[in-house]
């Protein structure tokens, strides 16, 4: 039988979770809300002559926004409400330049394949419905200059996520079987994005990042590993890359006189990209037999992992709220809705 009292340790983080999304978007909508209604006293009253209605449909306004619900307000209750589960942290350990190295040409293949993955599903979800699936977290970062989406995407979102997704979730999870956790960790990293498109590559990406924590104990080696792909594939490509797209099409046509430096350039940056991704394919293969997990006092057996784990009441509540909230997303975009 599966013992209850470990179902209950996945309950409960899955509640947990569940309620620090919940948290961060009320804490968003309210703040949303408070302003709007701000706005529309400003319209009857000289003591403000702002347009706050344009101050929150701003990029910048949404970033603050979320930064502040998810990180200043909803994170700390996470935390606290995590501790009544006691740390079991792994050992620290070095992680060596040539380890990091490999490791981080995995990560590279584990973004463009769940990115191809995401984007499949995305096109055959287009097909059918003869719409268009927006990237929603995409358009909205594109829409911000170059700091902010650096500030977002490089320097305050993967710390918090590798807060919350290795730090907080395996310290106090670990003991109950290291592969078990690292896909948990995993998958819950990227139901959390609840995006489409973000969804595989998440996964992917969390799968490397848990197994860098489990073997090295520091938060600094996923940090900075987290910090750099999210440039590779995110600040990068958007900010210096998806601009020159228009210029890569012509030379696809037949105008060569399109071909300026910046173009070289970003083409060898995507070359480049995908060189490494193909390295980090060979290198899994290679690494996967040979990583290793320390053998934990109550490792759960395997029969009873999904079990115990997944089908835990929380657990079920914090992927099934997570999935509902990502074909929501899409029917919405279908009916013209979002």
């Amino acid at each position: 039988m599966v013992n209850k009292a470990v179902r209950r340790e996945f309950s409960y983080t899955g509640i947990t979770y569940t309620l620090f999304y919940a948290l961060a978007n009320g804490f968003q909508l309210l703040l949303g809300v408070l302003l709007a209604f701000t706005a529309v006293f400003s319209m009857f009253s000289d003591a403000f002559d702002l347009n706050l209605s344009l101050l929150v449909e701003h990029p910048l306004f949404m970033m603050l926004a979320s930064i502040i619900s998810m990180y200043v307000v909803a994170l700390p209750v996470l935390w606290l409400m995590m501790r009544r589960i006691k740390k079991h942290p792994p050992a620290k350990a070095p992680l060596t330049f040539k380890r990091g190295f490999v490791l981080f040409l995995i990560s590279m293949f584990m973004m463009l394949a769940g990115a191809w993955i995401g984007n499949l599903f995305a096109y055959l979800i287009e097909t059918l419905t003869g719409t268009e699936i927006a990237n929603t977290t995409i358009d909205t970062i594109e829409a911000l200059d170059a700091l902010p989406t650096v500030i977002l995407s490089v320097l305050i979102g993967p710390l918090m996520e590798e807060i919350m997704f290795r730090k907080i979730l395996i310290d106090r999870l670990r003991i109950f079987g290291e592969k078990k956790i690292m896909v948990l960790s995993a998958v819950m990293f990227g139901l959390f994005h609840a995006n489409l498109y973000q969804l595989f590559y998440a996964f992917g990406l969390g799968l490397v990042l848990a197994y860098i924590y489990m073997r090295t104990g520091r938060l600094r080696y996923t940090y900075l590993f987290h910090a750099l792909i999210n440039l590779v594939f995110g600040a990068i490509p958007l900010l210096f890359v998806q601009p020159l797209q228009a210029q890569v099409e012509e030379i696809a046509a037949g105008n060569m006189e399109a071909l300026t430096p910046a173009v070289i350039a970003a083409m060898c940056f995507s070359l480049t990209q995908y060189a490494c991704a193909l390295a980090g394919f060979v290198l899994l293969i290679i690494f996967a037999r040979k990583a290793y997990y320390e053998p934990q006092p109550y490792e759960i057996p395997k029969g009873l992992s999904f079990r115990t784990i997944y089908l835990a009441p929380g657990m079920i509540i914090f992927m099934a709220g997570h999935v509902i909230l990502i074909i929501v997303t899409i029917v919405m975009q279908v009916l013209g809705l979002a």
